[in-house]
């Protein structure tokens, strides 16, 4: 018996002894599971705070996108309406050159002579397309030229004439200037300043130089003046018999008594009014190129934003990918963690 106490004496303190071991190992194990527990919950709060920090961003990041697209889509549609415009100047200039190309509204001597007869290359255009004038003064000009500014210049007297001979075979007619025609200087008393005359006509105008002195001479006793008013005051006035004067408004007054005007040529049917037309419209094309060169420029920076930020865009929805995996990972450890807590305190429980 006593042998039998000891043995059982002997079994309890081993298994007091194995409890003691299994009860540190248990402490151990839960300080362990514990402190797990704590790591994981504070990489959560990392992860969560990061996240936030992230879709901040993304949102900050998202809103310039849209602005930027925005900017984009207003450029194109800007982009769009002036290649519309840039089209329509084009034509209208392609139009208005197939008109001066084709001599339309010249006498059909002026383009059988210009179009189809071998002297073309001797005559040097109609005088009308060799003169520059400021838009406002279109119809004085006209109105002083008369019928003159349908004329052909020839350069010489002998082209001349063969040219109205080559239009009689062709039963056409034409006017033309001979550049070697002596001209006759026509001395006028000048003119002192005064309200409403603008003064001689030639100062309004830009001659090509071969017909300088021509045109000059043809206009070499026009004055421009406000209103028939101010030339009939004028004329009335100083009583010189080879004067004349033309209006803003292309009303004519010579001083014999004669008086013109009416409705003014429109623009089209207007010899100086197409030239005139040509150059507002190639100003207007270079203006509206120089538009759509800074559009697309514009259009071109905002793209390259674009796709910056879209980069941008990219890598923080990898980051937030990454944010999100990694808070899965930490939810599953701090999961096993207080499982392993729970487990622990059962059995030391």
């Amino acid at each position: 018996n006593l042998e039998r106490l000891q043995a059982e004496q002997t079994a309890l303190g081993q298994n007091q002894k194995n409890i003691e071991i299994e009860s540190d190992t248990l402490s151990d194990e839960l300080r362990h599971a514990t402190k797990e527990l704590d790591v994981f919950e504070k990489e959560l709060e990392i992860n969560h705070t990061a996240i936030h920090k992230l879709n901040l961003r993304r949102h900050e990041i998202s809103e310039l996108e849209n602005r930027i697209s925005q900017h984009i889509s207003i450029l194109a549609i800007q982009q769009s309406d002036i290649n519309n415009e840039l089209a329509s100047v084009k034509a209208r200039i392609q139009a208005l050159k197939k008109l001066r190309s084709g001599y339309e509204g010249y006498t059909s001597g002026v383009q059988t002579l210009m179009l189809e007869s071998p002297i073309a290359s001797k005559l040097n255009g109609v005088i009308g397309d060799q003169i520059k004038v400021d838009p406002k003064y279109i119809a004085p000009v006209e109105a002083a030229l008369g019928e003159s500014i349908n004329a052909l210049v020839a350069k010489d007297r002998k082209t001349a004439l063969d040219a109205i001979q080559f239009i009689k075979r062709n039963n056409s007619r034409a006017g033309i200037y001979a550049l070697d025609w002596p001209i006759q200087t026509r001395s006028i008393d000048t003119i002192l300043s005064r309200a409403g005359l603008k003064g001689p006509l030639t100062d309004f105008l830009q001659i090509t130089p071969p017909l300088v002195d021509l045109i000059k001479n043809l206009l070499s006793s026009t004055y421009l003046v406000e209103n028939l008013e101010t030339a009939l005051s004028i004329i009335q006035e100083i009583k010189e018999k080879n004067v004349r004067f033309v209006t803003l408004a292309g009303e004519l007054l010579e001083a014999n008594g004669y008086i013109a005007g009416g409705k003014a040529n429109d623009d089209e049917a207007s010899i100086l009014g197409r030239r005139t037309e040509i150059v507002t419209l190639n100003f207007t094309l270079s203006k509206l190129r120089h538009r759509l060169s800074d559009i697309e420029n514009r259009s071109k920076h905002q793209h390259k934003r674009l796709k910056i930020v879209l980069n941008t865009l990219n890598k923080l929805d990898q980051e937030l990918q990454n944010q999100q995996n990694e808070v899965r990972e930490n939810k599953h450890g701090q999961h096993n963690a207080v499982s392993s807590i729970e487990r622990v305190n059962i059995r030391l429980g």
